[in-house]
């Protein structure tokens, strides 16, 4: 994973500490004095300070004067306690998130008693069925489900019990040749990687996965990725690679632009003969057959040349891409192994 934890502040980690304190009863009534935070936490003064005076704009806390301890709020006469809420990850990894980090944390610090559910998603493979049965099984308020297919947030529409659907996934996948990601990324590819974390869009493993480059592994690589969730763009990196995916992607029934959009970042002749028409990069290896002859002359004169170039490459929207499909290919028949 290329993000795993948003580092919190000094102060902001002794505030949450207190908070949960308050929440779960550590502290009642007063809060102890700044001397015996700094003692018990081994943090600085100030930091102590700055935490309390988190506490107290949030309303938390209430200053009784300098050199008094602060008094700790009593939750307004007819507010509800907090609910029980379990969250429901997509999978095990998502724990380790920021978005779903930060919500557990706000949910504690606001009274609510938070756990997650004894199951994700993608153990119970986004099947409604099994969501039902895990919901029949689990004592709770209320439910914040993340990253889910719409097939299975139709499904909780219909329940007497709350839910709320937290975050989508964007599913782009490049998928290169093993010499275009080992050892690392190439340029392209780290452009590509660079783009989709400018967009907002967190990337890793999943966007630029590693395979064994062969038609076995092509075969695997396609079965992991569309076994759950499935992508709702592939980008494939050469021609002869673009065919092997469409036409084993058809072979389980599954058709860009009706189930998934598909692009190929290079070009071929054969291009102009398919329908629907292939979304693809073009570009004209005139100006590069050109450069290289010059820098052979340049060569054969003893002439040092270094000089970088770059070719313009045109994106040529054909057939193949598609609006994303509103429910995931898990539960459907037509994806068969």
């Amino acid at each position: 994973m290329s993000e795993s934890f948003r580092v919190l502040s000094a102060s902001a980690q002794v505030a949450r500490h207190v908070r949960e304190g308050i929440h779960s009863g550590v502290w009642r009534g007063t809060l102890p004095g700044e001397n015996r935070l700094v003692a018990e936490l081994g943090v600085g003064r100030d930091t102590v300070k700055a935490s309390l005076q988190m506490l107290e704009d949030e309303g938390l806390l209430r200053s009784l004067g300098q050199g008094r301890r602060r008094e700790i709020v009593a939750r307004p006469p007819g507010k509800p306690q907090g609910h029980r809420i379990i969250l429901l990850l997509a999978e095990a990894m998502n724990v380790a998130e920021p978005i779903s980090m930060d919500i557990a944390h706000s949910l504690r610090g606001a009274g609510h008693k938070v756990d997650y559910a004894a199951k994700t998603l993608r153990q119970m493979r986004n099947h409604p069925a099994q969501v039902s049965r895990l919901l029949a099984q689990t004592k709770t308020d209320a439910w914040m489900v993340f990253f889910a297919p719409r097939s299975v947030l139709e499904w909780f529409e219909g329940q007497r019990v709350p839910c709320l659907a937290v975050a989508g996934r964007h599913r782009i996948v490049l998928i290169v040749r093993e010499m275009r990601s080992k050892p690392g990324p190439g340029a392209p590819e780290q452009a590509f990687l660079d783009e989709l974390k400018a967009q907002g869009i967190r990337s890793g493993a999943y966007n630029l996965p590693d395979w064994n480059d062969d038609a076995h592994g092509l075969r695997h690589l396609l079965e992991s990725l569309f076994r759950t969730t499935p992508p709702s763009a592939l980008l494939v990196s050469t021609p002869e690679l673009f065919n092997a995916v469409q036409i084993q992607l058809a072979r389980w029934g599954l058709n860009a632009p009706e189930d998934f959009s598909l692009i190929c970042t290079d070009y071929h002749n054969e291009f102009q003969w398919r329908l629907p028409a292939i979304s693809h990069l073009a570009w004209d290896s005139r100006p590069l057959v050109r450069r290289v002859v010059k820098w052979a002359d340049n060569v054969r004169l003893g002439r040092e040349d270094r000089r970088k170039t770059y070719t313009k490459t045109e994106f040529v929207e054909g057939g193949t891409i598609g609006s994303v499909p509103l429910c995931g290919r898990s539960d459907a028949d037509k994806f068969i192994l």
